[in-house]
């Protein structure tokens, strides 16, 4: 154990995975025992079942118990980082039809450009790489079940000392857009009893988030609307820097021109015409606190990535998956940073 803790301080940044899916990289989807129905409420401290962890190319047990109290929340993160917790890390958050192998696959891309912790929570979706179509209303299904498993996995990093980036990527946006939102109502609610024992946890949760980073949502123009109007400014009410928030879109993702004609032929955020769509509605509700706003609308459409029809694991889904590509990384690196980004943008 401490030779292998001495070997990952000597490697550096590391790609660590969470998991609620079935660690077998050939299921595609939960086992019917490993299904579950939670909500999360203040005062309800159980933990959804069959939250693992990679350890060595295996999984592992990441909680011991169904409550996460202080105890359990310090063994878990033992078990996941060893004796030296990260002081920043990046929680990525994969988009549907991925596997695990996928995921780290991204996870490493985006490693190797901030050179920083990425902490990858892997939700049960499909991966069928020949009729990725037919997956999609499974995968629509399992990223709303996984919203409670995303709620604890922030809870437990965001209740101590580490500073999260958070970035999802495609329908990963939902579960992400989910969790935080269920962070910003529980804030607003916990802000009229201030002596309540849980205010002081959601202030330090809210407090330790630095950046949110959609990569081609796969999210309808409303949802994000409501999220951004709504929930952004009561995160940025607490007094602490403004959580910049960035999404990546492009003109010509076919992915989510699929999706578009999906549901009903609505843009998804991720699409330009989603983006600007975005931007109209938050211009026109005038009741929105625009100060608490950080929005950067961050547009790739130069970026030209071909789409053929081939397996995906041969060539990337056109302008949707572009990891790896070096104005995607630069733009990364300078977000995450604070840099000014020189590229098109429009800021709220």
């Amino acid at each position: 154990m401490n030779r292998t803790m001495s070997q990952q301080q000597q490697q550096g940044p590391r790609v660590y995975i969470i998991t609620n899916r079935d660690p077998d990289d050939n299921a595609r989807q939960l086992s019917d025992d490993a299904r579950y129905d939670h909500i999360r409420t203040q005062t309800d401290l159980s933990i959804p079942p069959y939250v693992l962890y990679r350890n060595n190319g295996g999984y592992n047990e990441l909680f011991d118990d169904q409550v996460l109290d202080t105890a359990h929340r310090e063994s878990a993160l033992r078990r996941l980082f060893g004796k030296t917790l990260p002081t920043d890390a990046i929680l990525f958050v994969h988009g549907f039809n991925n596997s695990i192998s996928e995921a780290q696959q991204y996870a490493n891309q985006i490693l190797a450009a901030t050179q920083k912790n990425v902490i990858v929570y892997s939700w049960p979706c499909s991966h069928d790489n020949w009729r990725p179509a037919s997956s999609y209303a499974i995968d629509c299904e399992m990223a709303v079940t996984s919203i409670a498993t995303l709620n604890w996995v922030l809870d437990l990093l965001l209740n101590n000392s580490i500073k999260l980036d958070i970035m999802a990527h495609s329908m990963g946006s939902r579960i992400v857009v989910g969790s935080i939102s269920n962070i910003a109502h529980d804030y607003r609610l916990l802000e009229q009893d201030r002596n309540h024992p849980c205010y002081e946890r959601y202030s330090r949760m809210i407090t330790n988030i630095q950046t949110i980073v959609f990569i081609e949502p796969d999210i309808d123009v409303i949802n994000m609307a409501d999220f951004v109007a709504k929930e952004l400014p009561t995160l940025n009410s607490t007094p602490r820097p403004a959580i910049q928030t960035y999404i990546y879109v492009h003109n010509d993702d076919k992915v989510l021109q699929c999706s578009q004609i999906i549901h009903d032929n609505r843009p998804r955020v991720g699409q330009l015409i989603g983006a600007q769509t975005l931007i109209n509605r938050l211009t026109n509700q005038t009741n929105i606190p625009r100060k608490m706003i950080h929005l950067t609308i961050m547009n790739m459409s130069r970026m030209r990535l071909v789409c053929r029809h081939t397996p995906r694991w041969v060539y990337p889904s056109g302008n949707h998956t572009y990891f790896d590509q070096p104005l995607f990384r630069d733009s990364i690196i300078a977000l995450l940073a604070g840099e000014y980004i020189t590229m098109e943008w429009v800021d709220l």
